[in-house]
């Protein structure tokens, strides 16, 4: 005890030398009204980061107290920086739009953009929450959207406390945010219901830190709100943690660094038994204890009369004693533990695999002549992606991270890992697994194997390195923009369409049993090097007896792709596909997003905005100028929007197959001649009097466009009013 108690004032008087600080020089402003600024972040020239991030801070002196603000756009107030979580909480206003009872449309709009700067809106916390009646709001952010739609009945008013459905809806962003804009609209104008507020607002929160009475307040035709507090999430440079520099990338001697785990790059932390700042020289020191225990420790020993020199060898020689002897005794101790923990592991394993189906799995491969299906362990698979490093990610979806990876073998392929699994999604992960395993179709993404000695099991398919068709469409440099002329342009979108129809139609007519794939957009189908068509993504999907038409289920998709029948009855069919493949249709010919608000027709949605066009001859204004060409090419196109409209249909039984679409589709493409009977006239009253027939949508609408069709399926999940 007495040589513990020594080595530990010998620890206390080597690091009592460096008092603790907070800013990287005396001269640097500490304090912005009552908010503190450590480093790296910093007031003023010289006092903040900026080799590895722009980590400045302005101090509004004109406020009183003073506000401190990061030089987003817009800038926001700080209202608290977390060196030790990574967390910077921020005030953000809230985005909102009135409509009077003569039409007149106010609205304010607020978008983020930390472009170049070292922040992001956090995952963790943070709810983007609508309020109103019949009010949508959508947030759109680089490769997808998401949003909710919050609505009332006739004697609902707008929520005193919470968020329960009636009147507001909220929903947790589905990764962290750089760059993103708000659009807010509503299906009626506000006018559905007489008396109610004629408003409606979308912001972000923290879901912990505010009561949504006190904060938001909705009137007749004003908005009444305070600045809605936000996380965002914070890290040093865009590079990762390395072993080899764990210790030299922070600036304090007690330190060390570790990855970001939402984002690029790293943060720093204090070691073990040292607090303090670890980004400045000398900012982490050993927590100490009171003068008297000091005193008792170093007299115990009667080192107090000896020189100074000598009180450091006689400590620093029991110290190396002690820790020689504590270091063999680790060691063994050591030893036996990871003996342990390998056998625990391999038991583990062993029945996660058997719990996951494996055995049985086996079973079917073995007796299954020519399977090229393999399961893959986890080592093989931890290999394969380098320890699934942040570079090897291909995209993210709603409930995991997909990878792109290369085997021992040499073969590439893309790992689709979950972040977590319920019952229902474990459910649904098999589901995918059976229904991928038994499709042979040329374009279909086929699925090589699985991992099942991990508590989420995961899956391994063939890598398609062409990325998907809404990054093609909607993206630039190597996407459509450079195929050139109108006619190679429409040749390739031409093509496309057909391989997408061609597989929808395999799947319905000639997989057995049939099955619907209740999920299609265009970032669900993936290009390959010849930009040859593959549908992904079947975690959503459904496999239905052969005299089964329809599917009861939740309802669940994308925003803008999903079948207004099917929100209303609930009852998915083969022709709910067939509207979500008019929607892509629709998307391909305008290059424009189901949910990207360019004027007021678009708040109503891509298809309905295009059907309105179509029928009063303004088709031209939402056509792609790049597909507008010579004069065969134009009655292609028109060939194509008819087609469109006619699988856009809002009554199911009045849309064609997707047999019927990939014939037309063949025949646009081969020999241009006109199809017939393909109208929209009627689109425009069917669809609203699906609209007004009961679809209330009241609470989470989940619409997150994943960048990459290997990842999970996205939901969007709608609780019906009964």
């Amino acid at each position: 005890m007495a040589l513990i108690q020594a080595l530990v004032v010998f620890l206390q008087l080597l690091a009592a030398s460096n008092a603790i600080n907070n800013t990287l020089n005396p001269s640097c402003k500490s304090k912005c009204g009552n908010v503190e600024i450590p480093y790296p972040f910093g007031i003023g020239e010289g006092c903040h980061m900026q080799e590895h991030g722009d980590f400045r801070v302005f101090c509004n002196e004109s406020s009183s107290p003073p506000k401190p603000t990061i030089p987003s756009n817009p800038p926001l107030e700080i209202t608290k920086i977390d060196l030790l979580e990574g967390f910077l909480h921020v005030k953000v206003p809230v985005s909102y739009q009135c409509v009077s009872e003569t039409g007149e449309t106010t609205t304010k709009i607020f978008n983020y953009d930390f472009t170049g700067l070292p922040y992001s809106i956090s995952l963790f916390g943070n709810l983007f929450t609508v309020v109103g009646c019949d009010t949508l709001g959508v947030l759109n952010f680089d490769g997808g959207s998401f949003g909710c739609l919050a609505s009332c009945t006739k004697s609902t008013q707008q929520p005193e406390t919470g968020c329960d459905g009636l009147g507001c809806c909220r929903v947790r962003i589905p990764d962290t945010l750089g760059r993103i804009s708000v659009s807010i609209s509503s299906l009626s104008n506000y006018s559905q219901f007489t008396g109610l507020s004629r408003c409606g607002a979308a912001f972000f929160m923290d879901g912990d830190s505010y009561d949504l009475g006190e904060s938001i307040l909705l009137n007749t035709t004003t908005v009444a709100a305070k600045d809605m507090t936000v996380r965002l999430e914070w890290s040093v440079d865009d590079k990762t943690c390395e072993k080899s520099r764990r210790k030299s990338a922070c600036g304090s001697l007690y330190s060390q660094c570790s990855d970001s785990f939402r984002r690029a790059g790293y943060l720093c932390r204090c070691a073990v038994g040292f607090s303090g700042n670890a980004y400045i020289e000398g900012g982490c020191s050993a927590i100490s204890t009171n003068s008297d225990r000091t005193y008792v420790r170093t007299s115990f020993l009667g080192l107090e009369n000896m020189y100074p020199i000598w009180r450091i060898i006689g400590v620093s020689v029991l110290g190396l004693l002690l820790i020689l002897s504590c270091a063999i005794f680790f060691l063994v101790h050591q030893r036996r533990k990871i003996v342990k923990q390998r056998k625990r592991a391999a038991e583990l394993k062993a029945k996660l695999f058997k719990q996951n189906g494996g055995v049985a799995l086996q079973e079917l491969i073995s007796s299954t002549p020519g399977s090229a299906f393999k399961i893959f362990s986890e080592a093989e698979l931890v290999r394969a992606t380098q320890g699934f490093k942040e570079t090897h990610v291909l995209g993210r979806g709603g409930h995991g991270v997909v990878f792109k990876g290369e085997l021992d073998s040499g073969l590439t392929v893309a790992i689709k890992k979950s972040r977590a699994m319920n019952e229902r999604e474990s459910k649904e992960f098999a589901r995918e697994m059976a229904i991928l395993s038994q499709i042979n179709h040329v374009n279909v993404v086929k699925i090589l194997g699985c991992c099942l000695d991990v508590e989420i099991p995961m899956l391994v398919y063939e890598f398609i390195p062409g990325g998907t068709l809404f990054r093609f469409i909607h993206g630039s440099g190597d996407g459509l923009s450079s195929t050139g002329k109108a006619e190679n342009a429409l040749s390739a979108l031409l093509r496309i369409a057909r391989e997408v129809a061609e597989a929808l139609a395999y799947l319905h007519s000639y997989a057995s049993p049939p099955i619907f794939h209740k999920d299609v957009k265009t970032s669900n189908v993936l290009l390959d090097g010849s930009l040859r068509a593959k549908i992904a993504d079947f975690g959503a999907s459904a496999v239905v007896a052969a005299d089964q038409a329809e599917v009861a289920t939740v309802v669940q998709g994308t925003c803008g792709y999903l079948d207004p029948e099917y929100l209303q009855t609930f009852q998915f069919t083969e022709k709910s596909d067939v509207y979500s493949f008019g929607v892509v249709l629709v998307e391909m010919i305008t290059r424009r997003k189901p949910f990207q608000v360019e004027d007021e027709d678009d708040f109503k949605g891509l298809a309905a905005s295009f059907s309105a066009r179509q029928r009063s001859g303004r088709l031209d204004e939402m056509l792609d100028p790049l597909l507008v060409g010579e004069t065969e090419k134009k009655k292609k196109i028109a060939e194509v929007a008819e087609l469109a409209c006619r699988c856009l249909n809002a009554r199911g039984v009045e849309r064609p197959s997707m047999k019927q679409v990939a014939v037309a589709l063949q025949r646009i493409e081969g020999s241009g001649d006109e199809i017939s009977g393909l109208v929209c006239d009627s689109l425009q009253e069917e669809e609203e009097s699906l609209r007004s027939g009961g679809i209330s949508a009241q609470g989470i609408i989940d619409c997150n466009a994943s960048s990459s069709g290997y990842s999970g399926a996205t939901v969007c999940t709608s609780l019906v009013a009964r």
